[in-house]
């Protein structure tokens, strides 16, 4: 009998474009299922009982081959659970097909690029995806390998106590980083660096600030009401920083 392509799997091929052109032969070798890898060839739809899917694939390195993964995966499946086998070609079976049956070793098999390549090589030592090609296929590994995310939801328990309120959030002043300890070293350095009377007004700002603050909270403040001591204190920090 004269061969039609590469046996990878049971129900699998891999060839040439004239391996799918006799569709006697192709029947000899249970194949009813024909996947054109190429954007040329003629071949979709039934002929022959034989089924036909083309995808519109080029050789080239700007051609996404992963798009057409998934529906060219459910092909082969429909093949596979059918009792049938599919033949994967493209022109000279070296670079598009064997790019799409590696991926399919590496999906239905859970094989890694590596292993997936030498499957194939060994059995058809010509193939060679190019550059591009491998690039996607290895792409492709790090979705399969990737661990799923699992999420475990607790139903709620019906013995469940009321949970206790968290604990205060420490107070600080909305718009300005004001806290005592930058205070003081605001102070400091405003006493080597102001006149006495900018000194003498921001010293008597901060004191009635501090009480304001502390006896009746931030919105009694001057931070709320003097617009002069709030644009003070940002320009002394970022002097600072």
């Amino acid at each position: 009998m004269v061969p039609c392509g590469t046996l990878i799997l049971p129900y699998l091929y891999l060839g040439d474009q004239s391996d799918a052109s006799d569709p006697e032969r192709l029947k000899c070798h249970n194949i009813y299922y024909v996947l054109n890898v190429t954007a040329d060839l003629p071949g979709e739809g039934e002929n022959h009982s034989i089924h036909y899917k083309r995808i519109p694939a080029r050789d080239s390195f700007d051609q996404n081959l992963v798009q057409y993964f998934e529906e060219s995966f459910k092909f082969i499946e429909e093949a596979r659970q059918s009792g049938r086998a599919v033949l994967i070609h493209c022109h000279a079976g070296i670079s598009r097909s064997p790019t799409i049956v590696i991926a399919y070793l590496m999906f239905s098999k859970k094989m890694n690029f590596d292993d997936a390549f030498k499957f194939v090589a060994d059995k058809r030592p010509k193939i060679s995806p190019n550059f591009s090609f491998v690039g996607q296929l290895c792409e492709y590994e790090k979705t399969q390998l990737r661990p799923a995310t699992t999420i475990t939801l607790i139903p709620p328990s019906s013995t469940a106590t009321t949970p206790s309120p968290p604990p205060p959030v420490p107070f600080k002043a909305p718009g300005v980083p004001f806290v005592p300890a930058l205070a003081i070293v605001i102070n400091i350095y405003l006493i080597f660096r102001l006149s006495i009377l900018t000194l003498v007004r921001f010293s008597i700002w901060m004191t009635i600030d501090f009480i304001m603050i502390f006896g009746y909270g931030i919105k009694n403040s001057s931070l709320e009401k003097d617009p002069y001591p709030r644009k003070l204190v940002v320009t002394t920090i970022q002097k600072l920083k």
